[in-house]
């Protein structure tokens, strides 16, 4: 198979390696290339925005609120985290709708502190309208991969993604962590665990630290603690929660022995192994 040509950033990868042959530039493969794309693709997703007096910002908010279904509300603070915003910074967003007649905010009667974000039969109309120009535009920039391709490079960007989402379970005061039910455990992901890892001291491992445990759970039998370290679970590197969902899934309906074996690091301590009892596949 012919090698593809370069193209600009393997240009500039492979200037660097000229310069500097000792630095590893295999991560910068990807990362450089998705910044590169997302420098390119940005704008031309702006212009079928712009024939609605839509910018990016404007449309995930009133996207976020017209996927919810009617009456097409909820409070800001909700609506941040559909954004993937803080409140503060909706502010200003929520403002320019509002005076565009696409959004109103009025108070939450169940919580005088609250307030509801709802979305005007204008600003239905007009997402309803933009989301079909909008939804063309992405599949004709994508139309250099053949729908196979597209299939596979959206689920890679998919485990990539839940490696810094991981899950929205709320364990209070503002943790959220990743539940795993069949080992009773709730865990960091893994790009939170690299950032909590190195303020306690724990080796620079890949691993997703383990939040809290369930006091009648497989992991606390076993001795698993807040803090600890997880590496993998039968073998599976501990990247993501629903990887690891997954696998304990099919692993319960396919091993004949109810057990599985865990790896995992305690500050100060070498890599420790631990087996855990596992419940019987589901009939």
């Amino acid at each position: 198979m012919s090698q593809l040509p370069l193209d600009h950033t393997g240009q500039a990868l492979h200037a660097w390696h000229q310069r500097r042959p000792d630095l590893d530039l295999a991560p910068a493969h990807a990362m450089a290339r998705m910044r590169r794309l997302m420098s390119l693709l940005e704008p031309l997703l702006e212009a079928p925005l712009a024939r609605f007096g839509l910018n990016h910002s404007a449309f995930d908010t009133l996207s976020a609120l017209r996927r919810i279904g009617p009456p097409y509300h909820m409070t800001a603070s909700e609506l941040a985290t559909q954004c993937l915003r803080t409140q503060a910074t909706l502010t200003t967003r929520i403002a320019r709708l509002e005076r565009d007649g696409l959004v109103t905010r009025s108070a939450d009667p169940d919580d005088g502190r609250a307030v509801i974000i709802s979305l005007t039969d204008r600003g239905l109309q007009l997402i309803d309208e933009a989301a079909p120009t909008y939804l063309e535009t992405e599949r004709l920039l994508l139309t250099g991969l053949d729908n196979t391709e597209r299939d596979q490079l959206a689920q890679t960007l998919q485990r990539l993604l839940l490696t810094f989402e991981g899950y929205d379970t709320d364990l209070g005061h503002n943790q959220h962590t990743g539940a795993v039910p069949t080992l009773g455990i709730w865990l960091e992901s893994l790009h939170r665990s690299i950032q909590l890892r190195r303020t306690v001291g724990l080796p620079d491992q890949p691993g997703m630290i383990i939040a809290a445990v369930d006091p009648d759970s497989p992991a606390h039998q076993a001795g698993l603690t807040p803090g600890d370290l997880l590496i993998a679970v039968d073998g599976t590197p501990a990247r993501s929660v629903a990887i690891l969902n997954q696998h304990l899934d099919t692993t319960i309906q396919q091993a004949t022995e109810h057990t599985i074996e865990i790896q995992f690091i305690r500050q100060g301590d070498e890599n420790r192994t631990a087996t855990l009892p596992l419940p019987q596949p589901a009939a």
